[in-house]
């Protein structure tokens, strides 16, 4: 059984096991949507390609990771708003996902 973790879970260390399932679902919109998630080591974590809930909503990003070996590695995403682009410049503030996963060994 695999760990799903949300944009409200940015800032925290996660610890997994190798062989364990991790996905990742950030709630975006078309206003204020979610960049690539960035993983650090991949190595370390691995994508699943094909289990993410498809489709998304406009904006919102979700990934599935696996855990390879042990190690460290950071998730991190950012979400910058639309508006930034406009004339005059909306006051919206940026997002930044970020976790730290930690892998240790077997279950």
């Amino acid at each position: 059984m695999g760990i799903v973790l949300t944009d409200a879970d940015s800032g925290l260390t996660v610890v997994i096991s190798v062989g364990q399932n991790l996905t990742i679902n950030l709630a975006g919109s078309s206003t204020l949507p979610w960049s690539h998630l960035s993983d650090s080591d991949p190595a370390v974590l691995g994508t699943v390609p094909g289990l993410a809930p498809n489709p998304q909503p406009p904006g919102s990003l979700s990934a599935v990771f696996v855990a390879l070996t042990k190690g460290t590695s950071r998730l991190s995403a950012v979400s910058v708003p639309r508006c930034l682009d406009s004339a005059p410049a909306c006051l919206m503030p940026d997002r930044v996902f970020s976790l730290l996963i930690e892998v240790r060994g077997g279950n």
